[in-house]
């Protein structure tokens, strides 16, 4: 008995330094460029992340549409840690079939920081967003990106919303 009580503390223990060791290095901050880049090309690397980021999310969501913040507030998250909630109203289907429905969605975790890190969950957010999300059947669960409109730099999404936009205004 004792040796099993033991083998179960020692794993939780072992579980626990794991868990914290890979929280230590997720919240680990990357080191600063070379010093032979210049800030143009530190600039047009961050851009090109930027850009091929949205891509990879254009091409990931199953779902995307325009949204506007309805409603803020805070949830709890543990050990004495807040998060954001927003309640988002579809205005716009860009990709997939139309959102009717309000979706709430909100901080669940905190590592580094409050996650899932969405551009709508801001302290400062306001206005409208593109939301992806992974499921056309769109939930909270589904939701993996929301981008502030003026953030948008993917040509597909763009042109999507273009399209979207002149084909809600010929009707």
């Amino acid at each position: 008995m004792r040796k099993s009580l033991q083998m179960v503390f020692g794993s939780l223990s072992a579980l626990f330094v794991l868990t914290a060791a890979y929280e230590v290095f997720a919240c680990t901050p990357p080191p600063p460029p070379p010093p032979w880049m210049t800030t143009a090309q530190i600039d047009a690397e961050w851009k090109q992340r930027i850009l091929d980021s949205q891509i990879s999310d254009w091409s990931s969501a199953a779902t995307i549409f325009i949204a506007r913040v309805e409603s803020k507030g805070t949830v709890a998250l543990g050990r004495g840690s807040r998060g954001r909630r927003a309640v988002l109203a579809p205005v716009l289907q860009i990709k997939g079939p139309d959102v009717k429905h309000r979706i709430r969605i909100q901080h669940t975790g905190f590592l580094c920081g409050a996650n899932p890190a969405l551009d709508a969950l801001d302290e400062n957010a306001d206005g409208y967003f593109m939301v992806y999300a992974f499921d056309e059947e769109t939930t909270a669960n589904s939701v993996f990106t929301t981008t502030a409109l003026d953030r948008l730099v993917d040509p597909n999404v763009l042109e999507a919303w273009r399209s979207a936009y002149d084909k809600q205004q010929a009707h």
